[in-house]
């Protein structure tokens, strides 16, 4: 059977370095209520399928935070929840006026391949 190219790809994020596979779940964990989870030693991110655009789009930022302070070793900045998640919000607060470089926007939209920037 001939390969299908069309095939939708998983939209990935770098950070600092490390690609990172984005999925959109229908849930995270099944005793806890979370909407989003990164796991750096399998390199993804978990969203949970359906949020709203924003919180989506928040939820993604606030994984991305994760992400960079575990790189950069920073765990007491990982662990507080309260400075991860106002991050999130003032970079997404942010860049909702702002043009994105395409990688992120294209995991925003939830599209396939990013645009391609002139």
């Amino acid at each position: 059977m001939p390969k299908d190219d069309h095939q939708p790809m998983t939209p990935t994020v770098n950070i600092l370095g490390l690609t990172y596979k984005v999925e959109r779940v229908p849930y995270i964990l099944r005793d806890e209520y979370r909407i989003g989870q990164l796991d750096a030693e399998k390199q993804e991110i978990k969203i949970l399928d359906g949020l709203s655009e924003e919180l989506d789009a928040q939820t993604l930022l606030h994984e991305i935070i994760h992400g960079i302070f575990k790189q950069l070793k920073r765990f007491d900045e990982d662990n507080d929840e309260e400075l991860v998640q106002g991050l999130a919000l003032g970079l997404h607060s942010y860049l909702k006026g702002a043009p994105l470089p395409g990688t992120i926007k294209a995991v925003l939209q939830k599209t396939d391949t990013p645009p391609k920037i002139a």
